[in-house]
C-alpha cells in the first residue's frame, strides 16, 4: 500500500469483527544518543487468536490472494507467519504464508527453554553445548537432588501460569509434564545412587 493510513484504513475494515484490546504500555526505546528511555507505546492483542487468523485467511481466500508455492507447500496446507514486517517496499500483513504454524521452537528458544534453563541456573547447573545440551558429570547428581526436582520442573506449571491465567488447556498440560518429569526424575535420581553404589 502506499501510505501507512490507507493499510490502517484497510486493516480496520478487514478486523472490524474482531475484537481488539489497545492500551499504552511502557516500552524502552534508544535515543538518537545510544542511551534508554522509557516512554508509552501502543500495544494491541486479541481475545482470540485463532478466529483472527480464521477469518484473515477466509478474507484472503476470497480475493484470490492465498499464494500456493508450487512444490514448496503441499496443496493441503497452509503456512502462516505470526508477526509482521513494515516499512519500506516490504510492507507485509500481519499473517504471511511463509513458516509453518507447528514448527516450534529451536532448541534454546522459547519461554519455557528459557524458564528451565533459569531454574538450573539457580542450582549452578547449565546445559553443556558441547555435549548437545545434555547434562554431564556432576551436575546429573546436582539435579537430581529432590529440592532441585521440585524446582526444576515447576518451572514449568510457572511459565505456563504467567503466559495464561484462563488458558486451562496449557495449565493441564503443564501439569502433566511436571508430573510426569518429576516422576521420572525421581526415579532417575534412584537408579544413579544404586549404580554409584556398586563397583562395576
Amino acid at each position: 500500500m502506499s501510505s501507512e493510513k490507507k493499510q490502517r484504513d484497510v486493516m480496520k475494515n478487514d478486523l472490524e469483527p474482531v475484537k481488539i484490546i489497545a492500551e499504552a504500555v511502557p516500552f524502552s526505546f534508544t535515543t538518537r544518543h545510544g542511551s534508554q528511555e522509557i516512554k508509552p507505546a501502543p500495544l494491541a492483542c486479541v481475545d482470540d487468536l485463532e478466529s483472527v487468523i480464521i477469518h484473515l485467511l477466509d478474507e484472503k481466500k476470497r480475493l484470490n490472494q492465498l499464494t500456493w508455492h508450487d512444490g514448496v507447500i503441499p496443496p493441503n496446507e497452509i503456512w502462516i507467519e505470526l508477526g509482521g514486517d513494515k516499512g519500506g517496499s516490504s510492507e507485509r500483513a500481519i499473517i504471511q504464508h511463509q513458516r509453518q504454524v507447528s514448527k516450534g521452537f529451536e532448541k534454546d528458544e522459547g519461554l519455557f527453554v528459557k524458564s528451565l534453563d533459569n531454574a538450573l541456573a539457580s542450582f549452578n547447573v547449565i546445559r553443556q553445548a558441547y555435549h548437545g545440551g545434555s547434562f554431564i558429570g556432576n551436575h546429573i547428581h546436582r539435579a537430581l537432588k529432590p529440592h532441585n526436582i521440585r524446582t526444576l520442573c515447576s518451572a514449568i506449571m510457572t511459565t505456563a501460569d504467567s503466559l495464561s491465567r484462563k488458558d486451562v488447556e496449557l495449565k493441564g498440560r503443564a501439569g502433566e509434564i511436571c508430573t510426569k518429569y518429576t516422576d521420572m526424575f525421581s526415579l532417575l535420581e534412584h537408579v544413579m545412587k544404586y549404580m554409584t553404589a556398586i563397583d562395576c
